[in-house]
């Protein structure tokens, strides 16, 4: 059995991916808030145990095993000791198999506008956290010689978007960083996910906007959002074994954004 963690656990794609997993793999999951995420998933409160630094649940719904902890993705040593923890939580050693990293953020602004503390919040929010979940999560995993990790990009990182300048910046050094981690440990598989628009908790001011909308999907040939399914599928497609060929690549899930274009109507 798997024992895969995912770090920002209450995103709309990562809570889809826990859903796909919950009968293929122990899963330790963390979160900036508990209560809010029992809630999203109707989980009641008070099935859960106390565990080490977090809580654990084992239920009809997770047969396998499920961990929580509540982290800041953003603080070095919380993500160092949360990972570790879980890791220490194998019956078999210290075992990860599998890490998926969601933490981020959106902000659609142009340079001129952006102020130099939103400026510092996306990068910390989306690239900081990002390399100190590489980081935590390379010490079990280098012990094994065997791992996936998977991290979250957007396709703003590769077509240029209007007003994505400060997001564009931050994902652009998450796939960087993608790239030169698998070439630093060819023992693991390092991959990345790119999302064009999608329909998520985060995105729903630029969902709820029609006009916004309907430039997105104008250069997509899908003609849709895509939905938390879509990009959990990525994901979880790249944890498994099914990849094993595959390392230091972005995967794009955007309707064919990223590479087609459309005359505009």
């Amino acid at each position: 059995m798997q024992r895969i963690f995912i770090a920002g656990a209450a995103s709309t794609s990562a809570r889809a991916l826990v859903k796909m997993l919950a009968n293929q793999a122990e899963l330790g999951l963390s979160v900036r808030s508990r209560e809010r995420f029992c809630s999203l998933l109707g989980l009641p409160a008070e099935e859960w145990n106390t565990s080490g630094l977090g809580w654990s649940l084992q239920s009809a719904q997770f047969p396998c095993g499920l961990s929580l902890y509540e982290c800041d993705a953003t603080a070095a040593p919380a993500v160092a000791e949360t990972l570790g923890d879980f890791a220490d939580g194998s019956s078999d050693g210290k075992r990860l198999d599998g890490y998926a990293h969601f933490p981020g953020s959106v902000l659609l602004k142009p340079c001129h506008s952006t102020r130099a503390e939103e400026w510092d919040d996306v990068i910390r929010v989306n690239l900081t956290s990002a390399f100190y979940g590489l980081k935590a999560a390379l010490g079990p995993m280098r012990k094994t010689k065997s791992g996936s990790l998977v991290f979250l990009s957007s396709v703003a990182a590769t077509r240029g978007l209007p007003s994505h300048e400060a997001i564009a910046a931050a994902k652009a050094g998450v796939e960087g960083l993608v790239r030169s981690a698998a070439a630093s440990y060819p023992e693991l598989r390092v991959n990345c996910v790119a999302p064009g628009l999608t329909d998520a908790v985060m995105t729903a001011r630029i969902i709820g906007n029609e006009q916004a909308t309907r430039a997105s999907l104008s250069m997509a040939a899908a003609k849709r959002p895509g939905t938390g399914d879509d990009i959990a599928a990525a994901v979880a497609y790249l944890l498994s074994d099914h990849s094993s060929y595959v390392t230091g690549q972005v995967l794009h899930v955007d309707g064919g954004m990223s590479t087609l274009g459309f005359p505009k109507a």
